[in-house]
């Protein structure tokens, strides 16, 4: 897919978050599937406890991907200026790896953002994905969509996070 092709699609998938269009109907939603992460002090969380707020958008990265570091800086610039508590960070890889990604991203110091270990990618396993990064929306307990194998230029999905974290 070209470049053009590729930004053409991102630009009409945020005008229809933005617009709801593709909100789906509460029974085509899938309920979040049940999956244990760490935490960077070592206890194991369910999935279902990541986030207190029920209108929360997942991230999940893997070490060694590109577009994985990009959107992490993306939305670490954008922290200071999107709600507290909604953006959760997974990241794919045991839980020593894992705090090294994020301290040398700067995650674990970063307000309003969590980060938690999927050692064995139970959690991508679980949610289907197969490209990474990959952003989750979840409301209240269920898959709301979901894009994964984000682009280059996560400056294209500002306006999608800041919607979705928005509500």
């Amino acid at each position: 897919m070209s470049r053009w092709h590729r930004r053409l699609s991102v630009a009409l998938f945020a005008a229809c978050v933005m617009s709801r269009g593709v909100r789906l109907g509460a029974d085509e939603r899938k309920l979040l599937p049940a999956f244990t992460v760490v935490a960077p002090t070592g206890a194991a969380v369910a999935i279902s406890e990541l986030s207190t707020e029920p209108h929360a958008l997942l991230v999940y990265v893997v070490p060694d991907c590109r577009a994985c570091d990009r959107l992490i800086a993306a939305l670490i610039d954008w922290q200071p200026t999107l709600p507290a508590n909604r953006l959760v960070i997974i990241i794919g890889a045991a839980t020593d790896p894992a705090r090294t990604y994020a301290q040398d991203r700067h995650i674990a110091g970063t307000g309003g953002i969590a980060w938690y270990a999927d050692p064995l990618q139970t959690g991508a396993s679980a949610l289907g994905l197969q490209h990474m990064p990959a952003l989750v929306a979840l409301d209240d307990g269920r898959v709301e969509w979901t894009v994964s194998g984000v682009l280059n230029a996560p400056s294209a999905l500002e306006s999608i996070v800041r919607s979705w974290t928005a509500r």
